[in-house]
């Protein structure tokens, strides 16, 4: 599992540098070796993270193949963390890129009916967030406020940036949509602060192209 690991990193790092196809075959070991090993969870990180790149890359119909894949394999180890962990970026994958909204409306009816048995998982914040998302893409904007209230404490203190970038271009976005006008000047406060404190370009082009894609929804 040292190997798997250290592979991972290093995939992660040609993510960040734009190194698609190198990653993806690096990746493609990660499965190799789990598969060798039987380590289930690591088959399905290493399929997601497949996935994710083949995204990027705009091969929207193999990374729904390796979701699928992955989700299959969920189901397999009666996880229903494993399952979510497959099921948001295959949620996001419907509504944001293939734009099937009647499978995107069925994961997002799986995640909320399963919501209280994930509460303990170290995704709570990134299972919050990718919810929130998709219940404004599918105009659940009371849910969607009501989730982001209800995980305030915890997302406020997320150490992650993108994570919390997210959460407040969210709340921004459902406010917007509201016409809170108050709560939006505290949120665009929020983000302005987070920007200041970020030194990574990579996370800089997020906040920009996450801040984008919300106010122009």
């Amino acid at each position: 599992r040292g190997t798997l690991a250290a592979i991972n990193n290093k995939c992660e790092n040609l993510v960040e540098l734009g190194e698609y196809e190198l990653a993806i075959e690096g990746f493609k070991e990660t499965l190799r070796l789990a598969k060798q090993i039987g380590d289930k969870g690591s088959q399905i990180m290493a399929l997601v993270n497949c996935a994710e790149v083949f995204i990027n890359c705009g091969m929207f119909d193999e990374a729904e193949e390796y979701l699928i894949l992955a989700e299959d394999t969920a189901i397999e180890t009666r996880s229903e963390i494993l399952r979510a962990y497959v099921q948001i970026p295959l949620l996001r994958l419907y509504l944001l890129y293939k734009k099937n909204k009647e499978k995107a409306t069925e994961i997002f009816g799986s995640l909320k009916e399963n919501f209280i048995k994930l509460q303990n998982t170290d995704y709570l914040s990134y299972l919050v967030t990718s919810l929130a998302e998709a219940g404004i893409h599918l105009k659940e904007l009371n849910y969607t406020k009501s989730l982001l209230d209800m995980h305030q404490e915890i997302l406020e203190k997320e150490t992650n940036k993108k994570i919390k970038i997210n959460y407040y271009t969210l709340l921004l976005t459902v406010n917007t949509l509201t016409h809170n006008k108050s709560m939006m000047r505290d949120n665009v406060k929020k983000l302005s602060e987070i920007k200041k404190e970020i030194n990574k370009t990579p996370i800089l082009t997020y906040y920009f192209e996450n801040l984008a894609r919300y106010l122009f929804y």
